[in-house]
């Protein structure tokens, strides 16, 4: 996990409302998983997409930003 990434979740496109955006510690390897949470910020009623925009800077070495193994919703 390279420093200062984050996971943004968007509704729809990548430019749509945001609902919601957690910080990724970093971390020497990647050979384990972290579990985080995310209060989303804005109410989104019927089916839409979720999209999730990963951003920080994997710089040129076309190495993975963060791995992701699962997600899930909670009411």
């Amino acid at each position: 996990v390279f420093k200062n990434a984050s996971l943004e979740l968007h509704v729809d496109s990548a430019n749509g409302t945001k609902l919601g955006e957690l910080q990724v510690k970093y971390s020497a390897a990647d050979i384990y998983y972290i579990n985080y949470t995310c209060s989303l910020t804005e109410k989104v009623k019927g089916i839409h997409d979720l999209v999730l925009v990963a951003k920080g800077n994997a710089n040129s070495l076309n190495l993975n930003l963060f791995n992701i193994n699962w997600f899930s919703f909670r009411k």
